[in-house]
C-alpha cells in the first residue's frame, strides 16, 4: 500500500458538512484507499452518507470512538 492514503475521522469531533473538504485533502495526497468515520452512529447524522466514506459505530461511552479510530489505524499501520 505504499503511497496511498487512508482517512480516519472522529465523527463525534467534526461534522459531516467536512467530508467534502476531508476527502479532497486527501486526494491532494495521493491515492485514498480508505476513507473511514468513527463514533455512535445515533450521534452522528449526515456521515452515513457521506460518499467514500464507511461509517464504523463505535457504541456508546467515553472515548469509544478515538479507542476504535486508534486500534485501527495502528492495526492499517502495522500491517499493511
Amino acid at each position: 500500500m505504499s503511497g496511498q492514503t487512508a482517512v480516519f475521522v472522529d465523527g463525534e469531533n467534526i461534522g459531516s458538512d467536512h467530508a467534502k473538504a476531508i476527502a479532497s485533502t486527501a486526494m491532494a495526497l495521493g491515492p485514498v484507499s480508505i476513507r473511514r468515520v468513527y463514533g455512535n452512529a445515533a450521534k452522528i447524522p449526515g456521515w452515513d452518507a457521506a460518499l467514500g466514506f464507511r461509517l464504523v459505530h463505535s457504541q456508546t461511552g467515553k472515548n469509544a470512538a478515538d479507542i476504535a479510530l486508534s486500534i485501527d489505524a495502528m492495526e492499517i499501520a502495522l500491517t499493511l
